[in-house]
C-alpha cells in the first residue's frame, strides 16, 4: 500500500475489489488518505484507528459509506462523491465531532450542500448538520420537511458536545436554532429551538 513518509500520506490503490480494504499499515500516523478511483464501498467504522487523519480524498465512484466510518479521525471538511446518494439511517457522519462542513460538486444529481450542511437535491430533507460547526445561529432552510434520523446539532463547549437526535419530523420547518450557554448534564449548554409549524408543507 503506497505510503509517503514526508507527507504522511497513505493511498488505497484499486486492485479490482470494490470495497476499500482494511489495513494496519500507518493507520495511527497517516494525516492524509487517498482512496483511488474504482472503489465503491467504505465499511462501517473503517477509519476508527486513523486518529491523526485530517484529509480524506474520495473518488466519485464511491456509492456507499458505512456507519461512523470517520469516527475518531480529525476530519474537518468532507467531499461528497458524485455517485453517493443513499445516506443510510445509521448515519456515516455521526459522532464526527471535528467535522465542520461538507463540500460537493454542483453536478451532483442527488444531494446538495447549503451552509455546510448536507441536504437532498430538492432541499426537502436535511440529512446531516456537521457536528463540529460552531457559531451562535444555525440555519435550516425554509421548506425542509424531514430531518433525518440522527441529524445532529452540536456546539462544542470546553471540549464537550451537546447532542440532539431528530427523527422524521415531517412537515415541520425549523427556521432557526439558537444555542446558548447554560447547565446541561454537568456541562455548560442549553439548546433553544425557534420553530415554525407548516402543516401543509408549503413554502412560506
Amino acid at each position: 500500500m503506497p505510503w509517503d513518509t514526508s507527507t504522511k500520506t497513505l493511498t488505497f490503490a484499486y486492485s479490482g475489489n470494490e470495497t476499500v480494504p482494511t489495513t494496519d499499515e500507518h493507520e495511527a500516523e497517516a494525516i492524509t488518505v487517498n482512496v483511488a478511483d474504482g472503489f465503491t464501498t467504505i465499511l462501517s467504522r473503517h477509519f476508527t484507528k486513523f486518529t491523526e487523519m485530517k484529509n480524506l480524498n474520495l473518488p466519485d465512484t464511491i456509492t456507499t459509506m458505512g456507519n461512523n466510518f470517520l469516527i475518531n479521525t480529525k476530519i474537518v471538511s468532507l467531499y461528497i462523491p458524485l455517485n453517493y446518494k443513499d445516506v443510510n439511517e445509521g448515519q456515516p457522519f455521526d459522532f464526527q465531532w471535528t467535522l465542520e462542513k461538507f463540500t460537493i460538486s454542483e453536478k451532483h444529481k442527488y444531494l446538495t450542500v447549503y451552509d455546510d450542511a448536507l441536504y437532498s437535491k430538492d432541499m426537502k430533507t436535511l440529512y446531516f448538520y456537521p457536528c463540529g460547526k460552531t457559531g451562535k445561529q444555525f440555519f435550516i432552510l425554509n421548506g425542509v420537511q424531514t430531518l433525518f434520523l440522527c441529524c445532529s446539532f452540536i456546539l462544542p463547549v470546553s471540549g464537550r458536545c451537546c447532542y440532539s437526535i431528530f427523527s422524521e419530523l415531517h412537515r415541520y420547518i425549523f427556521l432557526l436554532l439558537y444555542v446558548f450557554i447554560e447547565k446541561c448534564k454537568g456541562y455548560s449548554m442549553r439548546i433553544f429551538w425557534y420553530a415554525s409549524i407548516n402543516p401543509l408543507g408549503k413554502k412560506q
